[in-house]
């Protein structure tokens, strides 16, 4: 009787033990497979020993924009501010004659403005009581029939220590950025001031029938309230010397070449009908600090 109650305990024992499979006999050791994610940074080759995924696929594809975090800044400084205070003061003339006198309320002297678009230099402005005239530079005197030019923008533009190597440009007025290209998407609750904020282009699509321009990461504005210089350094058939002046008339920019470099860009405005600027390839003779209007 002890024999069977020592060898049924043994027995149960073992089928107890047979019916637990053991944990460790059924895991499954995973081969090293090399397939390691990047550290984020640009990739424009495999790097081979990991994969460029996840945060590294957006920043290479930036780059490829020319678009780097931090971004890469412009090397440009600004122009001396004094090269803004001119000497001169001009008036616009009435459209109508407009005599030359030997003093404020004179004789005339010589033959009258004839009507048209007539500016005139002057260096003195007398009020009479009776009327204001304007000196001027030979000494004549012309009646107030007109307006003082009295407001000259004080932009100057940049210089540049090195050609940008994406495109880059200013607006021309208040304007909302937008977190897309189009007129319906959502704004980002920035703007861009006019000619005191310059930014970076970095790709440009078209929306709504408009092209838009994108400033940074899910920043776009629209093309054509910004001046945009796209920088060159191939020189224009025609020239050998390496310096050009690039005006273009779509952006109204101009840019300045030297050694094949940019080194000076700025806003303009080329003029209308019957004053606008013709597009070619021009010759510069002859430079001069002033001249007379024609």
């Amino acid at each position: 009787m002890k024999k069977l109650l020592l060898v049924l305990p043994l027995t149960l024992l073992g089928l107890s033990l047979n019916k637990q499979p053991s944990v460790f006999a059924q895991a499954v050791v995973e081969p090293e497979s090399g397939a390691v994610v990047c550290a984020p940074d640009v990739y424009f080759s495999p790097p081979g020993d990991c994969l460029p995924l996840g945060p590294s696929t957006y920043i290479t594809e930036m780059a490829k924009l020319g678009l780097t975090f931090p971004p890469r800044p412009l090397s440009v400084r600004k122009p001396d501010p004094s090269l803004t205070q001119l000497p001169y003061r001009y008036f616009h003339l009435d459209d109508d004659y407009v005599p030359v006198l030997d003093s404020p309320a004179g004789n005339e002297i010589s033959a009258p403005y004839q009507p048209g678009f007539v500016y005139v230099t002057y260096i003195d402005r007398v009020d009479t009581g009776r009327g204001i005239y304007y000196m001027l530079p030979n000494g004549s005197w012309i009646p107030g029939k007109g307006a003082r030019v009295s407001e000259f923008s004080s932009y100057q533009g940049l210089e540049f220590k090195s050609t940008p190597v994406n495109a880059f440009g200013w607006s021309f007025e208040y304007i909302p950025i937008k977190l897309a290209p189009g007129y319906n998407t959502a704004e980002s609750g920035l703007y861009l001031n006019p000619l005191t904020d310059i930014f970076q282009v970095y790709s440009t699509v078209n929306s709504d029938g408009a092209d838009w321009n994108m400033i940074g990461p899910n920043q776009w504005v629209e093309a054509r309230k910004v001046a945009m210089v796209t920088p060159t350094t191939t020189p224009p058939e025609g020239v050998t010397t390496g310096r050009w002046i690039d005006v273009d008339l779509a952006e109204q920019t101009l840019a300045v070449y030297d050694n094949n470099e940019l080194v000076f860009a700025t806003v303009i405005a080329s003029g209308l009908e019957p004053f606008w600027t013709r597009p070619g390839l021009f010759q510069i003779y002859q430079k001069k600090e002033i001249e007379t209007m024609r």
